[in-house]
């Protein structure tokens, strides 16, 4: 018996010894980089099942013990910005030590093709490339290292580290992140983290978690397709029940057959629903390499550039922003930080299409309701002949003030351009009202108010012509017309329209009213929480 129990415990001593294994962190955790000032700040990474590990930054000392599963977290107090600093993490056998630590402010820029659009390409970006010798802030870039993967991975699955930030380093670097740093940088005096994570060509539903899918009911199509490939979910787990029932009843008449030698029907053949999702274009899975690696380090916000891929996908890019969104604050569990994107620019995709874009467009606006959220409008800084506008520093100012005015509540002069409020109907004409005019409501090249028009009960939109008659409100009327029933404006996708505020900046689409629902608006969310009719 003693001797047993001997045997047994030094095969316990071997394979905990073979178990051990040095203390980790992930790639966001690198020299130079920008840890979120006034945060508290999660710290983990790996060690050996058990392993005792011992963090520090600064003054700030906390321990954890390492799980089964060989992971450990810790969470550091709150700092003001400042820095150099040094994080240290000790485990039984090594030392990490992480130097040139700032603390500041960190945005994730996040999107397609346009939020990956390089500093070194477009001439208006160049120009700003030989500024970019900026050692306040730090760049990680993960859209140089693409990747995807069927489940959340909790390491990048290409390495990336941060860098200080140079003419050199930023080239490559996202000209809308880079620009929207800079200029926050130069704002606030902190220190700025960037993390750029886009890919250009692809959707929202990949960037998305399963979780957001869950909270948003009218997506619970692709939640269940979702779960239905995840080994963790209760429904793939009873699916992989049913399924193996079935193959142990198989099993049975495969053995009564060949003991009576009788044919034996096929086997049963795994569910092609329960197989792993991957790919750029399937649900999460961009989600899953590139953003939940990085998840919960600590940041401030969200800047997003997205949706051409979409266009096809009209009002249902409304649920998708939901999902998104909400799905990303509840995983990363940091309270209701912002995010903001950028409505996309007008660009001519076919002749057949000139009502998709606007109706993802729309989208981007009505999903203003979520929370400590804002988008810019750029349908002046746009090509619509090239779906990659060059001028990328418009889009990056308006980002900025934006940010400076709703996030750090800084005085600024405009963040905004004309939003129409209300729509009310006298006679045969519509009153629309505006908020963000400055002083004044004016026309970009002193031509007539472009791109207005108005629809009656038969649902046909025809022309119309809008006179600025306020500082804030407009009169818009059509020839012919008695009765409107509806408004919109700029609805096309190659809208370049010209009505501004005094500060020069533009007028979003928008479409407001009730009518029928002919083919061309067959596919729709209430155009808007205002009813014309109504005066609200």
């Amino acid at each position: 018996m003693y001797l047993q129990k001997l045997k047994w415990l030094m095969a316990v001593l071997m394979l905990a010894s073979l178990a051990r294994g040095e203390v980790s962190l992930p790639d966001i955790f690198g020299d130079n980089m920008v840890l979120q000032r006034n945060a508290v700040l999660p710290i983990w990474g790996k060690a050996a099942p058990r392993e005792k590990v011992t963090v520090t930054l600064g003054q700030d000392v906390r321990k954890a013990v390492a799980s089964l599963e060989g992971t450990w977290r810790v969470k550091l107090p709150p700092r003001p910005a400042g820095g150099p600093e040094t994080l240290r993490v000790q485990g039984v056998d090594n030392t990490i030590e992480r130097t040139g630590i700032l603390i500041g402010d960190v945005w994730l820029c996040s999107g397609q093709s346009n939020m990956a659009f390089p500093m070194m390409r477009g001439a208006p970006c160049q120009e700003k490339l030989a500024e970019a010798d900026r050692p306040q802030i730090r760049l990680f870039n993960i859209s140089a290292n693409r990747a995807n993967a069927a489940t959340p991975q909790d390491h990048l699955l290409r390495p990336v580290s941060w860098q200080i930030c140079t003419p050199e380093t930023a080239q490559n670097f996202s000209a809308v992140g880079y620009l929207f740093g800079d200029g926050l940088q130069k704002a606030l005096d902190v220190p700025i983290g960037l993390i750029s994570s886009a890919w250009g060509g692809t959707g929202i539903t990949p960037w998305t978690p399963a979780s957001g899918f869950e909270l948003i009911p009218e997506l619970a199509d692709i939640a269940r397709q979702v779960a239905m490939s995840n080994p963790s979910s209760l429904i793939y787990k009873q699916l992989l029940k049913n399924y193996l029932d079935e193959i142990n009843n198989w099993r049975k008449l495969a053995e009564a057959s060949l003991a009576e030698r009788r044919q034996l029907p096929p086997m049963p053949t795994f569910p092609e629903d329960m197989k792993p999702v991957n790919g750029i274009g399937n649900p999460t899975c961009i989600y899953n390499a590139m953003i939940a690696p990085i998840i919960p380090f600590a940041i401030s916000g969200v800047i997003w550039y997205q949706g051409e891929s979409d266009r096809w996908n009209g009002f249902l890019y409304y649920y998708y922003m939901h999902a998104l969104v909400e799905g990303w604050r509840k995983e990363w569990n940091q309270g209701t930080f912002p995010f903001y994107w950028v409505q996309l620019a007008p660009y001519y995709y076919a002749e057949d299409m000139a009502a998709a874009l606007p109706r993802v467009t729309w989208s981007q606006t009505l999903a203003c309701d979520l929370p400590n959220s804002g988008m810019v409008v750029i349908n002046d800084a746009g090509d619509r002949k090239d779906i990659h506008p060059a001028d990328k520093v418009t889009v990056a100012h308006r980002l900025v003030q934006l940010a400076l005015k709703k996030h750090y509540q800084k005085d600024v002069p405009v963040w905004s351009g004309p939003v129409c409020t209300a729509a009310t109907l006298i006679g045969d004409k519509v009153i629309l009202n505006f908020d963000h005019c400055g002083t004044g409501l004016r026309s970009r090249d002193g031509n007539p108010l472009t791109h207005f028009e108005l629809a009656d009960a038969t649902g046909t939109f025809v022309t119309a012509d809008a006179a600025i008659v306020g500082p804030s409100t407009l009169m818009v009327s059509a020839q012919g017309m008695t009765t409107p029933c509806a408004v919109r404006f700029a609805w096309d996708q190659a809208a370049e329209p010209n009505l501004v505020n005094s500060h020069g900046w533009p007028a979003g689409l928008f479409i407001y009213g009730n009518i029928p629902q002919p083919e061309e608006v067959k596919e729709r969310l209430p155009y808007s929480p205002l009813e014309i009719m109504t005066g609200k």
